[in-house]
């Protein structure tokens, strides 16, 4: 109870209290932007080479299983003027994953479960992702068709059935530089690595220590 002579404390805040808090919050969040940015660019980088990954291994475990050889191609587009994605070259890319040659037609309905016995007409898609937003991300392919024989193993280029070498697909992003070591700044690129047996793995080109999961082979 108020006795006389008491006054009621204002209740809520000031004007320059608010002003104040306004200002704060409006610096932590200026420091904060680079930081959420970044973290959004990697994650992006990181979806791209999971998708790719996911795709080569999936081309693989085909391949096994139907005894048939299997290609996964790296292409500049998803519609019919799809060409592969020449070795060296950094772009946005997709992939596509075929029985027969799919370039020219990955506008192909994609079908797992159709019979991929090729013909010279048909082009027997499997799977494909959707095509994604623009997200900044670029792909560095050493080779743009792999091959699955029915072993899981990877063949020549040309899908013919002759060795080949081991292959890489690095990723990394138009919205800024990768870093150089992995404590410095800069975006964390990454790499896919497919050994000429058939292994695909995410790894980090930057790690070099022997033992740890994310080197590369």
């Amino acid at each position: 109870m108020l006795t006389a002579g008491m006054r009621r404390r204002p209740q809520g805040f000031s004007l320059v209290e608010l002003v104040i808090a306004l200002a704060i919050m409006g610096i932590l969040m200026a420091l904060g932007l680079p930081s959420y940015r970044e973290i959004i660019r990697n994650s992006a980088i990181r979806g791209s080479a999971e998708s790719f990954l996911s795709g080569l291994q999936l081309a693989k475990v085909e391949a096994l299983k139907r005894n048939l050889t299997i290609r996964f191609a790296v292409v500049d587009s998803l519609d019919a003027t799809c060409t592969l994605l020449s070795p060296g070259v950094t772009t946005t890319a997709y992939w596509i994953m075929s029985r027969n040659s799919a370039i020219g037609a990955c506008d192909a309905t994609a079908d797992p479960s159709i019979s991929i016995s090729p013909t010279a007409t048909t082009v027997f898609v499997l799977n494909k992702p959707p095509p994604r937003t623009n997200s900044g991300v670029l792909v560095s392919p050493s080779s743009s068709l792999f091959c699955f024989n029915s072993l899981g193993m990877l063949t020549d280029t040309g899908c013919t059935g002759g060795t080949t070498a081991a292959a890489t697909i690095d990723f990394s992003s138009g919205d800024g530089a990768c870093r150089t070591s992995l404590s410095g700044p800069g975006l964390a690129c990454l790499r896919v690595a497919v050994s000429a047996g058939g292994t695909a793995k995410l790894c980090d080109p930057l790690v070099t220590t022997a033992g740890d999961s994310r080197r590369c082979p």
